[in-house]
């Protein structure tokens, strides 16, 4: 299993990331000239919505790739309790995502709209 679970850790890596670049770039760099450049309150609450649901679904994707790659590599007996631990960890990070993206978000768009 060697060469696969190599390309099983390649892709966890870069999927891992895609996942935490997409959330960085936002939150540094998006977000302030946003902030900077947007004077509309509206406006920058619209962009910042619409960007923050595309950075969630790509972490869905990633996420699920993350997870995937784990259990797989877990099925190996070499390193099965560390690739459990990181699809689990990899299961509640998502999770917070969801509630993120459907408590959180809907909740920041209402009091936009008051």
């Amino acid at each position: 299993m060697g060469f696969f679970d190599g390309a099983l850790g390649a892709t966890q890596t870069l999927a891992t990331a895609f996942w935490i670049g997409s959330s960085a770039g936002f939150a540094f760099v998006a977000a302030p000239i946003i902030a900077h450049e947007a004077n509309d309150l509206d406006l920058q609450a619209r962009i910042t919505g619409k960007s923050l649901d595309k950075i969630v679904n790509v972490a869905y994707v990633a996420g699920g790739i993350t997870i995937a790659c784990a259990a797989l590599q877990a099925m190996g007996p070499t390193e099965r309790p560390n690739d459990a631990v990181r699809a689990l960890f990899g299961a509640g990070a998502l999770a917070a995502l969801a509630l993120f993206q459907n408590d959180i978000v809907p909740k920041m768009t209402e009091l936009q709209q008051a």
